[in-house]
């Protein structure tokens, strides 16, 4: 399974273990083959998790996603790592004292 011929859609089901097994098991060989598939699939697991994040997974995905990333210690720990990452790019939204001051004018 050459890296074009993987699509996002299949890395994503396969991450919430929807794949058929012997599609999970072509992925899962180049995973471990393959760097560049290797970085795809945390790409597309980081996006997935940042969806579930954001409320953007359908019923059945989500359900999906809580049975398996939260209840999986190594899998939430991963969940935890890109809500944190998430947090601290946020910047914060504290009004400077001049903003304050205008307001107050």
């Amino acid at each position: 399974m050459a890296m074009d011929h993987i699509s996002n859609e299949s890395m994503r089901s396969y991450l919430l273990g929807q794949l058929p097994d012997d599609q999970a098991a072509v992925l899962e060989e180049e995973y471990f083959s393959n760097r560049e598939v290797f970085l795809k699939i945390q790409s597309v697991e980081t996006a997935l998790i940042a969806d579930y994040l954001d409320g953007g997974l359908s019923f059945a995905e989500k359900q999906r996603f809580e049975s398996r990333y939260l209840q999986t210690p190594l899998l939430k720990k991963k969940v935890e790592a890109v809500r944190q990452q998430r947090n601290a790019v946020k910047p914060s939204v504290q009004p400077s004292i001049w903003t304050s001051w205008r307001l107050a004018a």
